[in-house]
Order: C-alpha cells, then structure tokens, then sequence
C-alpha cells in the first residue's frame, strides 16, 4: 500500500497509517520502500535496510514523500 506523507512530519507519529513494533529501530516492522521524496534520520535504524527502504520510525520527511510499506 502506497501512502502520502506531507514535509516535516516524524513518521512514528502516523501509527493510524504505518505498522510499528519497537518505534526504536531494532525489529524492522516498519520497514518501506522510499518511493519518492527525501527524508532525515532522527536516529540510527539498527535494523538491516536495502537500497531504497527506510525505517519509517527512524524518519522525518524533509519533502513530500511516497512510501510503499512491505
């Protein structure tokens, strides 16, 4: 599922929109692809990522941004 996040929001704050486990980076439940978009790490995602994902609970978007959650 493909979801629209508008600039400058801290996307653990979107639990109606995202799945979430820890919110501390360890578990990777949250894990998206960044479809398009840019975003700021506001901590160290622990978890393994592939080129393209993003730990949403890790995340703030610096623009509007698309992400497509596994």
């Amino acid at each position: 599922m493909k979801i629209k996040i508008p600039k400058n929001v801290e996307l653990k704050t979107l639990d109606n929109q995202i799945q979430f486990g820890c919110k501390s980076g360890f578990c990777g439940q949250c894990k998206s692809n960044l479809i398009s978009g840019t975003v700021e790490l506001i901590q160290t995602p622990i978890a393994i990522l592939g080129t393209g994902e993003i730990l949403a609970c890790c995340c703030k978007s610096n623009s509007s941004i698309v992400i497509e959650q596994h």
